[in-house]
């Protein structure tokens, strides 16, 4: 072997053939290798076909990541956008968005009632994706038959709200008599046209029945062969068939939820609720809980995780004049993005090169924090100003003055025929702290045409140091509009805040240095945003919760977790271990109802425990 090294020969065809197995092994890589995948386009596509995109070319859940928004245009599971174009690469990654149809909560102004009938409104209902509405006529003598009355709202209302539309039945009927059928034959279509035909309000009520068909009458409130008049009510139950049971859907995939609903003929509105424990689009709760029977056709209600709240990070007030490589490095630590401003100002107090001035307060990660450097003190040069006319040299000084500069120019008129008429030489510039006049002789030649008198010139341009208030309390009295504080105008907007409380400063447009008579712009928080979520009916749960204690708290848990939640204890031999003796919630007491409540709401849920 050392003979073999010996050989300058054996070398060289030594490294041919390192070199032949490097290009080998690169060609090879790239015939069989991992192949860029390009994007293709989905809009047209369904939320399973996305699926079968990504699984056939072996994408991870990281380099595909699928969420899911309302969307007012793409029908509901079908792709309303890409963040990746059709035909580029999807190396870092691509996002695709499912649509969940309409928002059902999206709030729609009412229209005018007025010459409005019940046709017209049940064709704007329609229109309007309200899902909940119905019609109720009364006796009227001011306005003909079918014409719509009042509405139990007003202005707006959510699209999931319950409408309810008065309808004139009219006033020559005060006689007319309605003979009630017998329902039992009928179908819920028949009923319906039936009261449409004789003004007469109907209300369903749906129950679980193993006893009666789905779909089947099973009871009617006014017997058969009755009478009744128009304007009259009755309701009509009618069988869900057997029923099912809610499945326990806690941490699963909202892909399983849909496969579930629509083999069962199950409605579902989807919420979006903040989890640091479950994952992205998987199910935080469901309203009814696990173990609940529900009927076909029903509603549930499923609150999906939207992941962890957006972290907010600080960026520090102390950063002036430090170093613009470790400013970076600072702002980068923190996850966030720098954009640095081609244009530098001049300073006294900031040495040249270093940061003079940065967006600071809270931000949330991701965000981009702008920032300028220090050209350090104004350096006066006489060429700058001089060979130019009057307006042309202020021109220069107002620049420098737009970056810091607080120059005063002034204007000596002197008769010379070695410069050209108006044109301006031997200007000269003297100090004081950070003031610097500058004089500059203009020339006034006889032999020529005096110039025509220039404008009077504008005064130095003075700036008033503009304190960040982010985070701070408005320097303007609570609810004004705007006011005016050391010659600076603040205008206020207000909006609500997840973090500062009312009356603090969210955001501003302007800080620091700021030319006097400038304006500023502030966003003051109106308050703490105060989120709501529904609180399930755990006491129709007993049943299925009185498995034992252990499961009981970790059901309470995973459908009140989302409150202040309390959990008790106690030992009732008229219950069994597991069940729910009482649940308290905040100010409403032990008259606890299933409902809408705010997240930080304090619920107090006692359960039995035996051993």
């Amino acid at each position: 072997m050392k003979d073999f090294f010996k050989s300058k020969t054996n070398i060289i065809l030594l490294t041919v053939l390192i070199i032949l197995i490097v290009i080998a092994g690169f060609l090879a890589y790239s015939m069989f290798g991992p192949q860029d995948v390009l994007a293709i386009n989905f809009s047209n596509l369904t939320e399973n076909e996305v699926i079968e995109w990504k699984q056939s070319n072996d994408l991870s859940d990281e380099m595909v990541k699928i969420r899911y928004e309302y969307s007012e245009e793409v029908e509901e599971g079908q792709v309303s956008y890409q963040s990746v174009k059709e035909g580029e690469s999807i190396s870092g990654g691509i996002t695709i968005v499912i649509s969940l149809g309409y928002n059902p909560d999206l709030e729609v102004a009412l229209p005018s009632i007025d010459n409005m009938t019940k046709a017209t409104m049940k064709e704007w209902l329609d229109e309007n994706k309200f899902s909940n509405y119905s019609f109720e006529y009364v006796l009227d003598e001011e306005n003909e038959i079918d014409k719509v009355i009042k509405l139990n709202v007003e202005g707006k209302a959510k699209r999931s709200d319950e409408i309810i539309v008065t309808i004139s039945a009219g006033n020559d009927i005060d006689n007319v008599v309605i003979t009630v059928p017998d329902f039992s034959t009928y179908t819920k279509v028949q009923i319906d046209k039936w009261a449409d035909n004789n003004r007469i309000n109907v209300k369903y009520n749906y129950v679980i029945s193993s006893a009666y068909p789905e779909g089947k009458i099973i009871e009617q409130s006014i017997e058969a062969e009755s009478e009744m008049r128009v304007g009259d009510s009755i309701t009509i139950t009618i069988s869900q068939g057997n029923g099912l049971s809610m499945p326990d859907f806690y941490n699963s995939s909202r892909s399983s939820v849909d496969n579930w609903s629509k083999e069962n003929n199950i409605k579902v509105n989807y919420y979006y609720v903040e989890s640091a424990t479950i994952k992205e689009n998987y199910v935080v709760s469901t309203d009814p809980k696990a173990g609940i029977l529900i009927g076909s056709g029903n509603t549930v209600k499923v609150y999906l995780s939207s992941g962890q709240a957006e972290e907010e990070v600080t960026v520090a007030d102390d950063k002036l004049n430090s170093t613009e490589a470790s400013f970076i490095e600072y702002i980068k630590s923190l996850g966030l993005n720098v954009n640095k401003s081609n244009v530098t100002y001049f300073s006294t107090t900031i040495a040249k090169g270093n940061i003079y001035s940065y967006d600071d307060g809270s931000f949330k990660k991701g965000d981009t924090i702008n920032y300028s450097l220090s050209e350090g003190p104004y350096a006066f040069n006489s060429t700058d100003y001089n060979g130019k006319s009057k307006s042309q040299a202020q021109s220069v000084a107002t620049s420098y003055n737009n970056r810091n500069a607080h120059i005063n120019i002034s204007f000596k008129d002197v008769e010379t025929s070695d410069y050209d008429n108006g044109i301006t030489f031997a200007c000269q510039a003297s100090s004081s702290g950070i003031n610097v006049s500058v004089t500059c002789n203009v020339a006034i030649n006889e032999a020529q045409e005096s110039p025509e008198p220039s404008p009077s010139e504008p005064p130095a341009i003075e700036y008033v140091n503009v304190p960040n208030y982010v985070g701070q309390s408005s320097p303007c009295s609570s609810n004004a509009a705007s006011c005016a504080i050391d010659s600076i105008t603040y205008n206020i907007s207000y909006e609500t805040s997840d973090t500062y409380e009312a009356g603090i400063v969210i955001r501003q447009d302007k800080k620091g240095n700021q030319p006097v008579n400038s304006t500023v712009s502030l966003v003051v928080s109106s308050g703490i945003r105060t989120s709501y979520i529904g609180l399930p009916d755990l006491y129709a749960a007993n049943s299925a919760m009185g498995e034992g204690y252990a499961e009981a708290l970790d059901r309470v848990t995973r459908n009140l977790g989302v409150f202040d939640l309390t959990i008790e204890t106690i030992s009732d031999t008229a219950l069994g271990d597991g069940q729910i003796a009482s649940i308290s919630v905040g100010d409403y007491g032990t008259s606890y109802n299933p409902g809408q409540y705010p997240v930080n709401t304090k619920v107090v849920v006692i359960i039995v425990k035996k051993g």
